[in-house]
């Protein structure tokens, strides 16, 4: 025999492997061919998608997905809310419902800074909150949503009030009071009592004064 039977199987084996060798890489080329086809298929179907208006870009954050994004996860669009444009409290406006919207001011705060603003005659300045020591309201934090209008303070005169009138005046105590209508008494009929006069008789400290000339001439 020209070759043995080890010899044979050993050829027969040898035959199959360079088949398997020649044929590896046009199967390879196949299955490359047929993803590429299923992912080009799977861009149309994503495109068209988008074209036809089924993804919603409504108040979205769009970032077109990826193939693998979608296949992998539920893509939902992002909803963006709108912002809020706070809203200014006018201090000399305001009544308790707007009060209490900002925080800090419950209802029990909010009826102390409208009883202090009545007493007053109107708020000059929101730094006057602080005269009330809110405790659990921070002004520093809150300051740009409060403002004040001064031309809602009514103006008078100091010597058309009684005495009974001005004692509920924050800025007023007994002792400055009795002094006050003390000197009232001895100006001349024709001489009216003033925030000035009074300040340069030194009867009111030149800060009281200045507080209480945007409410009294």
């Amino acid at each position: 025999m020209l070759f043995t039977r080890e010899q044979i199987v050993g050829i027969y084996y040898l035959l199959i492997g360079v088949v398997v060798l020649l044929l590896t890489p046009l199967l390879l080329s196949f299955i490359q061919g047929n993803n590429f086809d299923n992912n080009y298929t799977l861009d149309v179907a994503v495109v068209d998608t988008l074209y036809r208006g089924d993804y919603d870009l409504d108040d979205s954050l769009f970032n077109p997905p990826t193939i693998f994004e979608r296949r992998h996860s539920k893509i939902r669009p992002v909803r963006v809310r709108k912002a809020e444009i706070p809203r200014i409290l006018e201090l000399n406006r305001a009544d308790s419902v707007d009060l209490i919207s900002l925080r800090g001011i419950g209802g029990y705060y909010a009826s102390r800074i409208i009883d202090y603003r009545n007493r007053l005659g109107g708020y000059f300045d929101i730094r006057q909150l602080r005269e009330l020591n809110l405790t659990y309201f921070n002004l520093d934090s809150m300051s740009r949503y409060l403002s004040v209008d001064t031309s809602l303070i009514v103006k008078r005169h100091i010597g058309d009030y009684t005495f009974k009138n001005l004692i509920r005046h924050p800025y007023l105590d007994y002792e400055t009071l009795v002094l006050i209508f003390e000197y009232k008494r001895e100006l001349r009929d024709n001489d009216s009592l003033t925030i000035k006069k009074l300040s340069a008789a030194g009867i009111l400290r030149s800060t009281q004064a200045k507080k209480l000339s945007y409410y009294f001439y």
